[in-house]
């Protein structure tokens, strides 16, 4: 009865790459399924089954997104062929203009650079949604795989993950109140020494 709705965390955790480690025949992406032990596969993938792809790939379906949004990218990535053209795990961003119809695009990823050396690694970061694209808030987003350069040779990946960050806050101004709390909830000994200062006493 204490923790009202409004105090409460909502979170999408799903992952937006829909077979992320592309162990199924149909991956959403367009990519190539491939065993880890299969020939051709640079040795030491971190799982059983990977994707490979020469062009640039992704899921059939937007979602919608709010402009400013911010997403958590994580993906294991290595050449099939050396020197490799960069390759990108992330997002494809629209607006639509609801006047004319007019769809505009934008992109934002996380990189694995052009690589000499034919090694599985881990990459990972984040990619926030433009506020706007082309004048037009940003409504629209799908995940993109992009290869840099397909001449240059291919990529495989596994272990693609693209969720959603929570962007709400757990504890907000006036959200803790005296009516709230236990008494004698908050003693000396529950206080680390130097944790309340004066600046944060209202």
């Amino acid at each position: 009865r204490s923790i009202s709705a409004q105090k409460l965390l909502i979170a999408d955790l799903r992952n937006l790459v829909p077979d992320p480690y592309w162990d199924s025949s149909g991956d959403g992406l367009g990519m190539t399924r491939k065993l880890a032990t299969d020939a051709g596969v640079p040795a030491g993938a971190p799982f059983r089954t990977v994707g490979i792809g020469k062009n640039d790939a992704s899921t059939p379906q937007y979602e919608t997104v709010r402009p400013g949004e911010k997403f958590y990218v994580e993906f294991w990535a290595a050449p099939g062929v050396a020197p490799a053209s960069d390759f990108g795990v992330g997002l494809h961003f629209r607006s639509i203009n609801t006047t004319t119809g007019v769809a505009a695009n934008s992109w934002g990823y996380v990189w694995a650079p052009s690589s000499a050396t034919v090694v599985w690694q881990k990459y990972s970061g984040t990619v926030t949604a433009p506020a706007t694209v082309s004048g037009v808030p940003t409504s629209q987003v799908r995940v993109y795989l992009h290869n840099s350069s397909a001449a240059n040779g291919h990529w495989y990946v596994t272990g693609a993950n693209v969720v959603r960050m929570a962007g709400g806050e757990l504890i907000v101004d006036g959200s803790i109140i005296t009516d709230k709390l236990a008494a004698n909830a908050v003693t000396a000994a529950k206080i680390a020494a130097y944790a309340i200062e004066a600046n944060k006493i209202a």
